[in-house]
């Protein structure tokens, strides 16, 4: 279970890979969600190449973060 907040993503890895996303999401409050399929962002890439390369680099920097994190969730569990 993970929580989000404003300005937060989920799916990025299905959004990267195109494959399924393997959780669901659900809101337990009021909530605004954007979308931004793979499609429409390869659409708005050819035009605006600056804010594609920002939010890829955006997006790259939260899943490694994200994946640091578990990686010492998982060495915890070891030890």
């Amino acid at each position: 279970m993970a929580g989000f907040g404003r300005g937060d993503f989920f799916g990025g890895l299905a959004f990267l890979d195109n494959g399924p996303r393997p959780h669901d999401a659900i809101a337990v409050a009021a909530t605004e969600l954007y979308v931004l399929s793979r499609e429409n962002f390869e659409k708005i890439a050819k035009e605006h190449k600056r804010l594609a390369y920002n939010l890829m680099s955006a997006m790259a920097r939260t899943l490694a973060m994200r994946l640091r994190r578990t990686e010492k969730s998982l060495a915890v569990l070891r030890d």
